[in-house]
């Protein structure tokens, strides 16, 4: 019976996040250069699409050190989920207030608050570009207004209001800052999709080899080595939904996980769940908040 050699399995490049593909495709180039010396030669064709292979990795590893995208995000990320958390907080302190009738100030204080608050139709599930447009507006409406200032200090909201027009100042320049690193996002965009028809053809020649070769199993170490690592990847190191843009805050010449390589660092990942994303670039529209959701949030009482 005829040994049939062991394959390499389609990887998820196109899905992975940006510090995966780069983890992913780094551990690639190492493993062939190690199965490949002076002592053993790589098969000529091998050999030429190896180089070529090399030379787009460098071209991503580069885009990717230019891409500041991810650390900037995270930032924006966790402005925006402790911009929820305050509004969520002022909210129910406000519908509370309203049932308040032995104190009437408090509850006088909650009506107004909470007809103010209703004009805007914040939900914090909506997109958080327009969640943030609109709680900009409403933050310089209660500011520069004296009754609705006073209301929040009737209700003890006067420091997480303050806390919330922080952010949203904030937000506002972390939105303008990373709109000024579109050029460094395309340069990326486009270093992903050059890499990947050079590493699957790589892959596939590399297969071709094993299955041709006199030595069916001349290949299986490196064959099993990336096996095992897009094996790691595709269980550990996928995004669970949205945008594949995760890109981590440092270029890993080196991937962080030394016995799983192809994981990169994967910051901003966004864990293990098996959901993948259709597209590998950011959005113009970052939709950190939620995405998606309809209705304001918010109940009659």
């Amino acid at each position: 019976m005829i040994s049939t050699p062991t394959l390499v399995q389609e990887a998820p490049i196109v899905r992975m996040t940006n510090s995966v593909l780069v983890g992913t495709m780094k551990f690639t180039l190492d493993q062939f250069d190690a199965n490949f010396n002076s002592q053993n030669a790589a098969p000529a064709r091998l050999a030429a699409q190896l180089t070529e292979y090399r030379d787009r990795y460098n071209t991503l590893n580069s885009a990717y050190a230019l891409t500041r995208e991810s650390l900037i995000t995270l930032d924006i990320q966790g402005l925006d989920e402790e911009g929820d958390q305050l509004f969520i907080g002022m909210k129910e302190t406000v519908e509370g207030a309203r049932r308040m009738t032995a104190v009437p100030a408090r509850k006088q204080a909650g009506d107004r608050l909470w007809v103010f608050m209703k004009k805007y139709g914040i939900d914090v599930k909506e997109n958080m570009i327009s969640e943030w447009s609109k709680q900009q507006q409403m933050t310089e409406e209660a500011n520069n207004s004296a009754q609705l200032t006073a209301d929040l200090a009737t209700l003890g909201l006067t420091e997480m209001w303050a806390r919330l027009t922080e952010i949203t100042t904030m937000l506002r320049d972390k939105l303008t800052e990373r709109s000024g690193e579109l050029p460094a996002q395309k340069a990326m965009k486009q270093a992903r999709e050059a890499i990947y028809s050079e590493y699957r053809l790589l892959i596939q020649l590399l297969n071709a080899y094993a299955l041709v070769d006199s030595d069916v199993h001349k290949f299986d170490a490196l064959i099993s080595t990336l096996n095992n690592n897009i094996d790691y990847v595709r269980v550990h190191a996928m995004t669970n939904g949205g945008s594949t843009q995760g890109n981590g805050g440092t270029t890993p010449t080196t991937p962080d996980n030394q016995d799983n390589p192809g994981t990169g660092d994967n910051t901003g990942g966004g864990g293990t769940g098996t959901t993948t994303p259709t597209t590998p670039d950011t959005p113009s529209d970052p939709g950190t908040g939620g995405g998606g959701a309809t209705g304001d949030g918010w109940e009659e009482g």
